[in-house]
Order: C-alpha cells, then structure tokens, then sequence
C-alpha cells in the first residue's frame, strides 16, 4: 500500500480525537472531581442591530463573546466590547482562569477541548499552569484541540442559538446582548425526517488505485424499496440507537408507508433516549398530527357515521337518513380541533 493521502490522515486524525473526546466526556459524567469543557470564541457581534437601513451602513461597536460549556449541560457567557478588549490570547486566558475559580470546590481535574489559532499559545498555557498552583483543589487541567475545520464543539451551539434569536431582535447598547443570552433557549435543536432508498443504492464513481484493475461493481436491479427514519442535532448529531429502517410494501409515495403508529412507537422510544431538555422540529405531514376525535367528514358514508354515533354512546335510529345523523354529529363534535 502507497503513503496515506493528505485527506485521508485527516480523517484518521479527527476519528481519533473525536473518540478520545467522546471519553472524557462520558469520565466526566461518572466521576465527582472531573469536569469536561468545551470553548470557542464567537464571530463578532456588532452594534446596533436592527432592519434599519442607516443602522446597516451606520459605524458599528464590534461586540465579543467567548463561550464555554460544560458536562454539568452549563453555559457561560463572556462579553465585552471593542473599548475594553480585542479576541486574542489575552483575553482568552482571563475568561478560563474565571471560569477555572468559579467551579465547585471537589473538582480536581479538568479536560478542556478548543480549536487552535488564538488558543495554541504561550499565554494560554501559562494561564492554565497557573490556575493549576493557586486556584481551589484544581490538581490537573488537560488543554486538547481537535482537528481545525473538521470538528464540532457544544460551545457553538451556543453561538447559534445567539444568532438564531438575535435575527428578529433590534440591539442597540452592549446590555441587549446580555438581556438576549440570558432569555436565549441554549437546549438542543432535534430535527427528524423520513426518507427512502433502494437496497442496491450505489455510487456512480469512486477512487481506486493504480493497480486495481476490477473496476467498480454495481448491483443489478433496485432492490426492495427501504424506508429510514432517524434523527439528530448539531450539538452531538445523531442520536445513537434512534434509527428506523423497515421494507417498504410498494414503490409509491413513501410517506404513505409511515403511518402514526409506527411514528408513535418511534418516536416515543427516541425521546426515551434523550439525556437532556430538547426543543425538537418536525414537519406537519398527516402522521405527525393525528386528531385525537377524527369526526366523519361531509363524504363519510352512513355506516361510518353511525359507527362514529355509537362509539361516542349517541343514541340513534337505523330509520335516520343520512342528514339526520350528521346533524347529531354536528351537535356532538368538539369545537376545537385535538391532536
């Protein structure tokens, strides 16, 4: 085999950080004197804010935030304006060493994970070293940094949490931003969608090497129609063990294949696996909303109103015409719609 390509190391590298912060992650969770961290430092914010278009061309106060969150599923917040700092290491290191004296006295060791650039450096280093010899019981802090461009860090959700608010907002003096974070819903976004693909789905084109001379091989035929459903969040993508995949009964609209039980029973089983709070988004296809007392329609036939007239215990007679009886069904339905 040939030397590893540029792309190829980094993915190697990223699977193997990821991994290993994945660890210290879920040690900081089992141990009482351990806590993982994440930080970042946000694009800048700027002053004022608003639809107007003078605002828009107008001078603007450069505004920075420097974000850290936690195993304790806390964030902090760090602001302050261009008159009293810029986004350097400085400024980077006086926001870890307050972070570092505002954690509880038990905690021993702490795992920080960031990108590089403005973190990579002396200053920073020296700040932690000396958090290390005079700040509470802190014994040991480990300062990682994941693969630049090619990793996620729960600090950033943060971020667009804040940028995601701050779009139907008008700002004008710093204290807006702080009022804004502080009312700023920072639990995780969940998207979920159903999708399908055929068994024998397959690439058009891919790599190979000079000496292999197969070619590619491509399935014949479709294959059985799957039906995937799953769900994620940018804060930690995926939720593991959430994923639906069955055979599809026939080729047409694949939404007609997930009804709401099946989506009730998914569903119910995915929240179950939620560690924390989420605000979760979904579509409003008909199995996401079913009517709890799904009232015959005008089209309905005659048996099924008197089905529906039974079911409710409404007296009737089988002597009733039809408009009779969805005149009893239009007494007896619910004003408000359920779902």
């Amino acid at each position: 085999m040939g030397s590893l390509t540029t792309t190829q190391k980094t993915t190697i590298g990223r699977e193997k950080k990821t991994s290993q912060k994945n660890k210290d992650k879920n040690d900081a969770e089992i141990s009482k004197t351990m806590i993982y961290a994440s930080f970042d430092l946000q694009a800048v914010l700027t002053l004022p804010y608003a639809g107007d278009a003078q605002i828009y061309f107008s001078i603007k106060l450069s505004i920075m935030n420097f974000t850290v969150y936690d195993s304790r599923k806390k964030g902090i917040c760090y602001l302050w304006d261009e008159t009293h700092g810029k986004k350097g290491s400085v400024e980077i290191k006086t926001c870890l060493l307050k972070y570092l004296k505002s954690l509880p006295g038990e905690i021993e060791h702490v795992v920080f994970y960031a990108c590089g650039g403005q973190n990579r450096n002396q200053n920073v280093f020296a700040d932690l070293l000396y958090a290390v010899n005079t700040v509470g019981n802190i014994k040991k802090v480990d300062l990682k940094f994941m693969e630049s461009g090619h990793s996620y860090l729960e600090a950033d959700s943060i971020h667009a949490t804040i940028e995601r608010y701050r779009r139907h907002r008008n700002l004008y003096v710093p204290s807006d931003y702080k009022c804004l974070i502080e009312s700023g819903d920072t639990r995780p976004v969940i998207y979920l969608d159903v999708t399908w693909m055929n068994q024998n789905h397959s690439r058009n084109h891919i790599w190979q090497n000079d000496m292999d001379s197969e070619g590619f091989k491509v399935p014949t035929g479709k294959g059985d129609r799957l039906i995937v459903c799953h769900a994620g969040a940018a804060k930690f993508g995926f939720i593991s063990s959430s994923k639906l995949i069955f055979n599809s009964k026939n080729n047409g609209d694949y939404h007609s294949q997930m009804n709401s039980e099946i989506f009730h029973d998914w569903f119910y089983n995915m929240l179950l696996l939620l560690e924390e709070p989420c605000v979760i988004i979904i579509d409003n296809i008909p199995h996401h909303s079913v009517l709890m007392d799904n009232v015959p329609k005008s089209n309905a036939k005659k048996c099924e109103v008197q089905k529906w007239l039974y079911e409710k215990g409404i007296d009737f007679s089988p002597l009733e015409t039809l408009a009779e009886l969805r005149e009893k069904v239009k007494m007896a339905a619910p004003r408000e719609k359920r779902y």
